[in-house]
Order: C-alpha cells, then structure tokens, then sequence
C-alpha cells in the first residue's frame, strides 16, 4: 500500500512538472513536496476525509477553500490577523478542518516540525496549483476523483457496525 502511494504521489509529481510552464512555480512546486511530503499528504487526507462524508462537494469549492486559506494566511504574514471566509458554509466548513491540520503543525512538538506561516502559504501554493491542474478539465470532480483513488484507505465509507 505505501508503495503504491509513494508511486502515485510521483507520478502526479512529475505528471505536474511536466506541464508547468512558469520556472519558479516548478521550482517551489518540486521544493514542497520535498521538503514537506507529510504536509501535503495532510492537507489531501483532510479534504478526502471530508469528502467521505459529502458527496456533493465538487472540486470548485475545494480550490475556493484553499484559495480562501491561502488569502487568511497571507494576510497574516502581513502582520493582520483575519480570516477570509466565503459564503457557501460546505467551503467555510472544509476551510476550517484544514485549517485545523496546519495549525496542529504549528505547535511546538518533538516528533514533528514547526511550521511557519510562509511554508504554510507555499504549501497551500502548491496545493492550489494543483487542485487547478486538475479542475482545468471538464468534470467536476476529477481532482477529488484523482486523491480519492490515490488514498482508497480513506476515501472508503465507515461502515456502520450492526448488532443483530
């Protein structure tokens, strides 16, 4: 199973490299998932998680939460402190449980690392180019389709046990 996850995380990868035209976003893009595979597998998790339960949520709000993250902490690294929040509640709710994912690694902790508010801004970068990459075709869930697949763990139904 880790296998298969580490070869499609590189397939998408080199997948996403290939079709990048700007050097810079290939270059930041190649630095995150170097540098922070565990964060974008969070992030991923969290939004399958979330989906798990929500069938209609589309790739459009998915890339509206994650835009309107990325804006909340780019303001922040401004020196403000606000939130930007949107008007559909199934964007403002997926926004928060990410955001909650990101903040939990903001904690000091000894088993893992502390991130700052620009590595979270070039996280949700790439992970917005990414949610774009895949929304650039017609369908309207081809990136959920797409991290769902990668992850069939998670993207399976809890199964509700009955006692008979």
């Amino acid at each position: 199973m880790s296998s298969g996850l580490s070869y499609q995380l590189l397939k998408k990868r080199v997948s996403a490299l290939q079709h990048e035209e700007d050097p810079v976003l290939r270059r930041k893009y190649y630095d995150v998932h170097a540098n922070y595979p565990e964060i974008m597998t969070g992030l991923e998790e969290a939004i399958i998680r979330f989906a798990r339960g929500l069938r209609s949520l589309r790739d459009r709000q998915v890339l509206d939460s994650v835009a309107l993250l990325l804006k909340t902490y780019k303001t922040e690294q401004s020196g403000l402190i606000y939130e930007h929040v949107g008007s559909d509640p199934i964007v403002n709710s997926l926004g928060r449980d990410l955001k909650t994912f990101l903040e939990g690694h903001r904690k000091l902790d000894q088993d893992q690392r502390f991130l700052k508010t620009g590595e979270i801004v070039n996280c949700l970068e790439v992970l917005l180019a990414d949610i774009e990459y895949h929304t650039a075709e017609t369908d309207q869930e081809s990136y959920l389709r797409f991290i769902t697949r990668s992850r069939p763990d998670l993207a399976k139904p809890a199964s509700a046990n009955l006692i008979v």
